[in-house]
């Protein structure tokens, strides 16, 4: 690799080479595939400036793609209303709560629409016919897309069997939700359930654990594990074309009254962030769930590799279920996919 070649700095350049990249920055600059044994150094030994500095130099070199604005997201209690009333009757109160909130925002682009919980004393039938309806019934003024179960949501649905096999009770289960109109399973880090569903021409966004004990004692152990992670959905998932998304999950929020004290999680956040993007070359959204990681993290981010924002509640209540930040405290991050019409009312 020729310096010459690329617009990088004499100190950069010369980091690159003293850390050994310089044949893996060469290939990522050309999108050649890497080896093994090239991912591993990125993952277990590269520094996240220097991940930054690839994927900058990874920007320059393919047709980037757009940024996607966070997307307003209400979270209905479809599935409890089921357990306590009738098909007809948990519509028309969902329709009826759906339309209260509706009426105090103006929606800029499409609205997401998720259940509470899809396991419960109903059928599933019941709950997707639902969503399906009020998509319609709303289709004049709102662009409304339902999301569908989780791969955490599929487990919880799954029964045991015994004259099945685990593998053939989930092909079933999501052969069923296919044939009730899921389109799509949104979110969860099971990987094989994530391959059944894009054979089963469903499409995925699939999510990554991430922890403070990543790295450490045990930095070797997840290096390994996550150079396979990425290596199974290069293999079994991503050349399907289905795999719409990935992105980093945590299981506790990052903010900035808590930032100091998760800094080491938020860059294995950015760290995570960075690997997909030069390693999952053909799934075009790597999120950064802001609505978790909160606006300090999120802005730096986007120049690690993510171009999704994900999603953001427009009402309290989808907040306090789903633990995620309110839309309307963050749209300038988003771009104000949302106006209050009333900011008196509280949603």
């Amino acid at each position: 690799m020729k310096k010459s070649d690329f617009p990088l700095s004499n100190y950069t350049y010369a980091q690159l080479k003293r850390a050994c990249l310089s044949s893996i920055s060469e290939k990522l600059y050309y999108n050649q595939e890497l080896h093994y044994e090239e991912k591993y150094r990125l993952i277990a030994h590269t520094p996240l400036p220097l991940l930054g500095v690839l994927v900058q130099l990874k920007r320059l070199s393919t047709n980037w793609p757009k940024l996607a604005a966070a997307r307003p997201l209400i979270c209905l209690p479809i599935g409890g209303m089921l357990e306590r009333k009738s098909k007809q009757e948990a519509l028309d109160q969902s329709a009826q709560e759906l339309s209260n909130i509706l009426n105090k925002v103006q929606i800029y682009n499409e609205l997401c629409l998720i259940s509470d919980y899809w396991q419960g004393d109903f059928e599933i039938a019941d709950l997707v016919y639902i969503l399906k309806t009020l998509v319609k019934q709303f289709s004049d003024t709102t662009k409304i897309t339902p999301l569908g179960p989780s791969t955490v949501d599929i487990q919880s649905m799954v029964r045991s069997d015994e004259k099945r096999s685990y593998k053939e009770t989930i092909i079933d289960l999501i052969s069923t939700l296919k044939s009730f109109g899921v389109s799509s399973i949104d979110g969860g880090t099971d990987l094989p359930i994530h391959k059944l569903a894009v054979e089963q021409n469903l499409q995925v966004a699939i999510g990554h654990l991430i922890s403070e004990k990543e790295p450490g004692s045990a930095q070797e152990t997840w290096a390994e594990q996550f150079c396979k992670d990425l290596d199974y959905i290069n293999s079994n998932i991503a050349p399907t074309g289905k795999c719409v998304v990935w992105y980093p999950w945590v299981d506790k929020s990052i903010n900035s009254r808590n930032l100091q004290d998760n800094s080491l999680l938020g860059v294995h956040v950015l760290k995570a962030i960075a690997l997909a993007r030069l390693l999952l070359p053909t799934i075009k959204h790597i999120r950064v769930p802001w609505s978790l990681l909160g606006e300090s993290i999120s802005h730096i981010a986007l120049s690690f590799g993510a171009n999704d924002l994900g999603f953001g509640a427009i009402d309290y209540r989808t907040a306090e279920q789903l633990q995620i930040i309110r839309i309307s405290k963050t749209t300038h991050l988003a771009g104000s996919p949302i106006e209050f019409i009333d900011n008196r009312q509280k949603l």
